[in-house]
């Protein structure tokens, strides 16, 4: 997020010139003072939002988004309600990921999340879960397994803590399992033995049509930036209206960066609870 200093003549012709308001997403130099971008890489935003809100926008709310909607594309995917009467199941940590998938899917008409958290620190997230709007499950899956077993029409798991067996259970006939992430092979000992069942657990759940493997919005943006475009204006408007609110738990100068990181890789569960944290390069140290 930024403000624009100087603009050549074609960005100017698309409405970009010194002084604009713009968003950003770039995988080089995002965290300097100054970049340079070309005109199709910013998107004028609105004036009276936060910067800061923004940014958790695109980096977190937009992932959630195309998760949440990885089956549904062209004029629907930016309908009222398109997953409405749907049910949801999120497998993972309880971070600003998975609040920003519990906050978009009930703005787009779910009938109930539900969140089966997987913690590392052994700490109880059911009153915040609550708070957010979703229902937690209790650690052992089989305590809800036959409540869930078929009923689930999206499921959005992150650690791969079981092979998927019980995220592909609670899914009906038509629901898709939509796999964000391994950490839990990710963070094995094992480097050898993880990295074997996990292209094992990968190219098993390929062969079902109702897996889908999301790589995140660094993937979203190379492959397809038009859709990636259209994504962060439909986030914009509804942070803009006030239909979701990003947490932001920190802004931090330049010269802290470093220190968060250390102490987001300590105890990334705690931290994230409190909000996104957000560098704002102009702030002195």
């Amino acid at each position: 997020m930024g403000v624009v200093t100087s603009a050549g003549d074609l960005a100017k012709n698309y409405g970009i010139e010194p002084g604009s308001k713009v968003a950003a997403f770039s995988m080089a130099g995002c965290t300097a003072k100054y970049i340079t971008l070309k005109f199709d890489e910013v998107i004028k935003i609105p004036e009276t939002l936060d910067p800061a809100e923004a940014v958790v926008a695109i980096r977190t709310y937009t992932a959630a988004f195309q998760a949440l909607m990885t089956t549904i594309d062209g004029h629907d995917r930016y309908t009222r309600k398109p997953l409405a009467g749907e049910r949801v199941l999120i497998v993972g940590p309880c971070g600003a990921f998975e609040r920003a998938i519990i906050e978009l899917a009930l703005y787009l008409g779910v009938k109930s999340v539900n969140f089966w958290c997987i913690s590392s620190y052994n700490k109880s997230h059911e009153n915040y879960i609550r708070m957010l709007g979703a229902r937690p499950l209790s650690e052992d899956a089989d305590d809800w397994i036959d409540k869930l077993e078929g009923k689930i029409d999206i499921v959005i798991d992150s650690v791969c803590v079981d092979r998927y067996e019980y995220s592909f259970k609670s899914l009906n006939k038509e629901g898709i399992l939509v796999c964000t992430g391994m950490s839990t092979y990710e963070s094995s000992q094992s480097d050898f033995i993880s990295s074997i069942e996990k292209s094992w657990v990968t190219t098993t759940c390929s062969l079902s049509s109702n897996f889908h493997f999301y790589d995140g919005i660094i993937k979203s943006f190379e492959n397809d930036r038009k859709t990636f475009m259209k994504d962060l204006i439909y986030m914009f408007s509804i942070l803009e209206k006030g239909k979701i609110k990003p947490k932001v738990g920190m802004r931090i100068p330049m010269k802290k960066v470093a220190e968060a990181q250390d102490r987001l890789h300590k105890n990334p569960e705690s931290l994230e609870r409190r909000g996104v944290t957000v560098v704002e390069p102009w702030l002195l140290s």
